[in-house]
């Protein structure tokens, strides 16, 4: 085996026969796990990860969809109340975008 560029031990050293990349070796023995283990582990841990934030993410989305809500029916009642047009222009926007907020949320969760 020949190092590359002077590489000490810890660093990649190149496998001349088969003119491959090597994990790092100290005293000829690899320092790094195996490919497919280390795969392995990270799947596992992106599983375990993503399984615990799905109660967060949960959670967090049905208390927008609360506050949404609540800004819905606040702009719906003021929207009854209202005899100004530029009033009534801004209500509807408001409540237009409380729909699309909630729709965007329920596909979220």
């Amino acid at each position: 085996m020949r190092q590359l560029g002077g590489a000490s031990d810890g660093e990649l050293r190149l496998d001349s026969r088969f003119h491959e990349v090597s994990p790092p070796t100290r005293n000829g023995v690899h320092l790094q796990e195996p490919y497919h283990l280390s795969q392995e582990c990270s799947q596992t841990q992106q599983k375990q990860s993503v399984g615990a934030m799905k109660p967060v993410q949960s959670k967090v989305v049905a208390e927008a969809v609360t506050a949404v809500t609540e800004r819905l029916s606040w702009a719906t009642d003021e929207l009854r109340r209202t005899s100004s047009i530029e009033t009534c222009c801004q209500l509807c926007m408001l409540i237009r975008s409380c729909s699309d907020a909630l729709q965007s949320l329920q596909r979220i969760d």
